[in-house]
């Protein structure tokens, strides 16, 4: 799994002289230029609601969630609180209410928001050791939820369930090193599925029998990396996941009674190595629709169609693109992908509602705030300088107005700004320099 990106947030720090002694000399510090951080996005970040809207969750500084309302799109902090929205994960109830798992990286714990109430409410559903990894989020037809997640602490998987009016979390399966890139799906009387890596092999646990009945699906090679499950109408999973040895997409479905799988994509697109961070979805008609990386050529595929029948495409080749993935249908069994560009940091858009794939930049993360340098005027303003590590240009910060404000000084060419040093003149205007 390739490694998150990390932050740089620039930040201002400054001594606060106070005529009280014991205030004397305390920090104060304030963001400057604090550009979105997200990572780890997971393969049910994306739903529609009941007009076919998407809602797309992430995060990792904070919890973010974005939607289309049918005309543009709208962005909201979920949860504000520091070092949240890791691996989060979104359903959507029949009244259009929001229902959101994610990790807490800064407690080590599960959390759980919803505006159902008309309001933003967050809850705990696990928080012993350090859990809520790989989360994955369901609804049951009565409304109560179902979540899927990874404890970190004793390398197992865990679920937690809100059925009896309060939260209950149970370890799925006691075995170590076992549970990471879980997914899970609901049936329709209410019980839950569960897909997860056992370590050299793709595992699948239901609770249908009123306990926890464990099954390997897959051991061939070492394979189950990224899975994600779906449940059709009659209650039969559908897999996707990953071949570590060989680089292929497989499927794995119970529908004759016992388990059958087979390749999807070995490498079609023009590459050996395809069939990262896959998330699946089952249209009405039956059909099978899975998003899904290619790691050679660095793009995102999509494939459709069901037991030894697929069209296999690329979405968007654009750049570095495709990681992350997670896919919706609509009522029209059209599909909609968010997924993420390594490249620049963008969490990008895909669906091909209107026939043909169409895709657009949702959200941008940023890396700022390298080499600064810093000045002040007689008026106590502050002047400062600093190099954009992600897109490698010369930035530059004051709040001379009384509100900071930001802009890039050099994007001329690929990489300048680094080592910046700035002054002021007795006219007060800046002087900059730097390294191209």
């Amino acid at each position: 799994m390739r490694s998150s990106l990390w932050i740089k947030t620039l930040m201002f720090i400054t001594i606060v002289l106070s005529l009280t002694p014991a205030l004397a000399g305390a920090w104060t510090t304030e963001a400057v230029d604090a550009p979105k951080l997200f990572s780890n996005f997971y393969s049910r970040a994306i739903a529609l609601d009941s007009s076919g809207n998407p809602h797309i969750v992430y995060g990792e500084d904070h919890l973010y969630h974005a939607y289309h309302d049918g005309s543009s799109w709208h962005y909201e902090t979920v949860d504000s609180s520091g070092g949240v929205g890791q691996f989060a994960s979104i359903a959507i109830d029949p009244s259009n209410h929001i229902h959101i798992s994610y990790y807490d990286e800064t407690n080590g714990d599960l959390k759980y928001a919803t505006n159902a109430s008309g309001s933003w409410v967050i809850a705990v559903p696990d928080s012993f050791l350090d859990v809520g990894q790989y989360s994955t989020i369901a609804l049951d037809a009565s409304g109560y939820v179902h979540i899927s997640y990874y404890d970190n602490s004793y390398s197992r998987p865990k679920y937690a369930t809100n059925k009896t009016g309060s939260w209950v979390p149970s370890v799925v399966n006691t075995t170590q090193y076992t549970g990471r890139y879980s997914s899970l799906a609901v049936d329709v009387s209410g019980y839950a599925h569960i897909s997860y890596y056992g370590g050299l092999s793709l595992k699948y646990a239901t609770n249908k029998t009123g306990s926890w009945v464990l099954a390997t699906v897959d051991s061939t090679t070492d394979v189950g990396g990224y899975t994600s499950i779906a449940i059709d109408s009659s209650g039969k999973a559908h897999i996707s996941y990953y071949d570590w040895d060989n680089g292929d997409l497989k499927y794995a479905t119970n529908v004759s009674g016992s388990w059958a799988f087979e390749t999807v994509d070995s490498g079609s697109g023009g590459g050996a190595d395809t069939g990262g961070y896959s998330s699946i979805a089952i249209d009405s008609a039956g059909l099978i629709h899975i998003s899904y990386y290619s790691f050679n050529n660095l793009r995102l595929r999509y494939a459709t169609g069901s037991t030894g029948s697929w069209s296999l495409s690329t979405v968007d080749s654009s750049a570095d693109v495709g990681g992350y993935t997670s896919i919706a249908t609509d009522a029209s069994n059209k599909a909609h992908i968010s997924y993420y560009n390594w490249d620049n940091g963008d969490i990008k858009y895909a669906t091909n509602a209107t026939g043909s794939w169409v895709y657009q930049v949702l959200d941008s993360y940023g890396d700022v705030g390298g080499h600064t340098s810093v000045a002040t005027d007689s008026s106590g303003h502050v002047y400062m300088s600093y190099y954009d590590w992600l897109n490698g240009d010369l930035k530059y910060a004051t709040d001379a107005s009384g509100s900071w404000a930001t802009q890039t000084v050099d994007n001329s060419v690929d990489d300048v700004g680094s080592y910046t040093s700035i002054a002021l003149d007795s006219a007060g205007k800046a002087h900059i320099s730097y390294y191209d």
